[in-house]
């Protein structure tokens, strides 16, 4: 006896009924198990989702590259070079002294592009590169040891915790 089942949802009551049967001589036919459905379309290189699912995010360093110089007599310039397809969040932004205070001034922020973050909302973020300037107050300091906090994210869906790099900067 063989036993057929168009919808898998009998097949479980086809099998009992073959294997009933199977007790008392009848043979059971074996069929191929079914393909297994795919979850989503399978992602090739000429995929527009390809560089998304087929490369892991940079460094940090990598893909936000971070400059500071000293532009004497009175400013400090931190610069971003961001990587296409990364964003760096305006907000995230926060320049410090570390020992000393009074040494530099209030920075000087650019405005970002304003986007719907998927992890934090309305923000402005920068693309390309972006640069701060940061007044230094103390004309007299010979030395700053400067403490430069950002976050930024790969548009891959991946976000870099909130980075922070120390540095010594030298003023003649």
């Amino acid at each position: 006896m063989s036993v057929t089942c168009a919808r898998p949802g009998l097949m479980l009551a086809a099998l009992l009924l073959g294997a009933a049967q199977w007790g008392q001589g009848a043979e059971l036919p074996l069929q191929p198990a079914p393909a297994p459905i795919p979850l989503s379309p399978p992602v090739t290189a000429d995929s527009p989702f390809a560089s998304q699912h087929l490369t892991a995010p940079l460094p940090v360093d990598e893909a936000f590259a971070l400059t500071v110089i000293v532009e004497l007599p009175e400013t400090i310039i931190v610069q971003w070079q961001i990587r296409e397809g990364y964003y760096l969040y305006r907000k995230s932004l926060d320049f410090s002294e570390s020992g000393s205070s009074g040494l530099i001034g209030r920075p000087v922020i650019p405005g970002g592009v304003a986007i719907a973050d998927a992890f934090f909302g309305d923000v402005d973020v920068y693309y390309g590169a972006t640069t701060v300037k940061i007044p230094i107050e103390d004309r007299d300091a010979k030395k700053i040891e400067l403490l430069v906090t950002y976050q930024g994210c790969a548009e891959i869906g991946f976000c870099y915790p909130v980075q922070q790099r120390a540095v010594t900067l030298d003023l003649f």
